[in-house]
């Protein structure tokens, strides 16, 4: 009786391999997608973040005490359709609302809260900064 030996792969575990083979990819592909959506996370988290920021430092950029007095609350946003908007490239707008107080101490400062919100979840930043009543001219006077 002679024994056949046979050489190569059968059907089936071809298939089987196949399988295998298609459900990494699937794997693959949806652990990309879960990247490219995060990295646009990532994206409008930092532009609203930068958003906030400009509003504290345009607060902060006041040269006499009597505008250091006047600082007031607000709110604007950033529309992504305007030419010149620095949130063109999200497909969405921040609306953006500051807010002054009285420092929480007994020093003559004030405290700037610059809050930017975006999308359907109701996501938001907020950033908050204590600025001194000293005059900017008179700040860097040297005391003997």
């Amino acid at each position: 009786m002679r024994v056949r030996t046979v050489l190569g792969y059968s059907l089936i575990e071809a298939m089987i391999a196949a399988l295998v083979v298609a459900i990494g990819f699937l794997g693959l592909t949806q652990i990309q997608s879960q990247f490219l959506g995060s990295t646009q996370h990532a994206n409008t988290y930092t532009e609203a973040m930068n958003f906030a920021q400009a509003k504290l430092e345009d607060l902060r950029n006041y040269a006499t005490r009597s505008e250091f007095e006047n600082l007031s609350g607000g709110h604007d946003t950033c529309d992504p359709k305007e030419s010149a908007s620095p949130c063109q490239g999200l497909g969405l707008s921040l609306e953006r609302h500051w807010s002054i107080s009285p420092c929480p101490n007994a020093v003559d400062c004030k405290q700037l809260t610059a809050e930017v919100r975006w999308g359907e979840n109701n996501e938001h930043v907020v950033l908050t900064t204590l600025v001194s009543g000293v005059e900017p001219v008179q700040s860097g006077v040297l005391l003997d």
